[in-house]
């Protein structure tokens, strides 16, 4: 359990800190989930491993965000990160051809001094963020639909599944929409995730942005644990 100054294990720290950390320079027993993309990157062929992994390094976010930006790369890195843009560069694509939803929705942070808040700062997503994203909503993926087939068929299998809005909270969603009058076109019926990311991005520059982006994302049902494939509403 991440909190802003400490960490509390799960598990005991000889597991979660050692035995299945991956530290710089160690190797570690792992199971792999290989994707093969095409030029366009569509999935063409996945599947799964044990093998032996040794992290090269320990990076975090800014720094990892600011080879990313600058495209400029330690040679030591090079030879990973390089490959591992341009794939995040394919998924992207493919994320806005299926119309796949993205919300911004701000993060806070408290400053803690001395055992107590200061305040609380807004947290900066950067493009090493959406790497990982990418790359382990990739992984799900290929998960939920690689490993069902090689289930026997008495062997459950569980999903993580996104159920399209209520009906209800469609209706609140658009009533606001009309009430804050943004000149914007107001899905009528049900909503598809393309329109919940075009009025996203028509109130970019809004002062409402935050709330309607706060709306918007109480307006969809949450995510939940399913033996049946239901889809998910926001992929």
């Amino acid at each position: 359990i991440y909190f802003t100054n400490k960490v509390l294990p799960m598990l005991p720290g000889e597991i979660s800190n050692k035995l299945c950390s991956l530290r710089p320079k160690e190797k570690k027993a792992c199971l792999v989930c290989r994707a093969e993309l095409d030029n366009k990157g569509k999935l063409k062929e996945a599947y799964f491993f044990e093998a032996i992994i040794e992290s090269k390094a320990r990076l975090t976010y800014e720094e990892t965000g600011n080879y990313f930006e600058k495209d400029d790369y330690p040679s030591h890195l090079s030879t990973c990160l390089i490959p591992l843009k341009k794939i995040y560069d394919l998924l992207k694509k493919q994320k806005i051809s299926r119309y796949a939803l993205e919300l911004e929705v701000p993060d806070y942070f408290p400053k803690i001094k001395n055992g107590k808040i200061q305040r609380f700062i807004r947290s900066q997503r950067n493009v090493a963020h959406q790497v990982i994203e990418e790359c382990m909503l990739l992984a799900n993926r290929v998960v939920a639909a690689e490993i069902p087939k090689k289930l026997p068929k008495k062997y459950p299998f569980v999903y993580r599944v996104h159920a399209d809005p209520d009906k209800k909270d469609v209706v609140r969603f658009t009533d606001l929409l009309k009430v804050l009058r943004l000149g914007i076109q107001i899905p009528k019926g049900e909503l598809s995730p393309n329109d919940i990311k075009n009025v996203l991005k028509h109130v970019e520059d809004s002062p409402y942005r935050s709330l309607i982006e706060n709306v918007a994302l109480r307006t969809m049902s949450k995510a939940e644990y399913s033996m049946k494939d239901q889809g998910h509403f926001g992929l």
